[in-house]
């Protein structure tokens, strides 16, 4: 059976790793981090090693080089541009609509949610579920989906190494039947069930996939509502 929406976040899953990747190969997967023509990484005991900070900057490179890039030797449809609002009060980093034509020659549009991660230790996060709430439910007249872009990373001999790209996206797991699990992050003085970020390993994602068949965006709207109302009231 085939499943349109499905099919087209494949491809632009597909097509978004390999720019990332592209942009990554032109320095040979190694980055050097220079203030002033001075690399940051080159003391041992600096607090940046340890710290968010090159996260950060991963994923603000990333972010500007797609927006910057040329999309000729790509689909056209697939332009990344910014959140509307300061990424750090959303659930996701960019967005992409990708526009198509299905399968019964019907125009169709998605609007993909893309959330940027840098990993540099097992980080199994996907975002805050109020905020995944916030952005996934409003405007459900929207067909969404929501991309998530692992950037794995370490950092070896005054460099940051690129290890590899994965990219994702929600709709594939199926959190109602394996249950969701979040991390104890709250933003208030009060324990907020729904400030915890909704977490997903990789072991959870192949053992709790969705069929390709039943991949939708009202399915996963269903099911982050159901999560949220889950966590408000436990």
């Amino acid at each position: 059976m085939t499943n349109d929406y499905y099919d087209e976040i494949c491809k632009f899953c597909a097509n978004l790793k390999l720019r990332i990747e592209a942009i990554f190969q032109a320095s040979n997967n190694e980055l050097h981090l220079n203030l002033e023509g001075y690399n940051l990484l080159t003391r041992d005991d600096n607090c940046i090693k340890s710290s968010t900070a090159v996260g950060y900057l991963l994923e603000e490179f990333v972010i500007s080089k797609l927006q910057d890039s040329s999309h000729k030797h790509y689909n056209p449809n697939y332009a990344i541009s910014r959140a509307g609002a300061l990424t750090t009060k959303s659930s996701f980093d960019c967005i992409s609509d990708l526009q198509y034509t299905d399968s019964k020659g019907k125009s169709q549009n998605i609007r993909a949610l893309i959330n940027i991660k840098a990993d540099k230790s097992n980080n199994n996060a996907i975002a805050a579920i109020n905020r995944l709430y916030e952005d996934y439910t409003s405007s459900p007249e929207q067909t969404k989906c929501y991309i998530v872009v692992k950037i794995r990373y370490s950092i070896k001999n005054s460099k940051i190494i690129i290890e590899g790209i994965e990219t994702y996206s929600l709709e594939e797991i199926d959190f109602a039947a394996g249950g969701s699990k979040t991390d104890h992050r709250s933003w208030s003085k009060e324990y907020n069930p729904n400030s915890g970020r909704l977490q997903a390993t990789t072991k959870f994602r192949k053992s709790h996939k969705v069929s390709a068949a039943k991949v939708s965006y009202t399915r996963t709207l269903k099911m982050i509502r159901n999560m949220y109302v889950d966590k408000k009231s436990s």
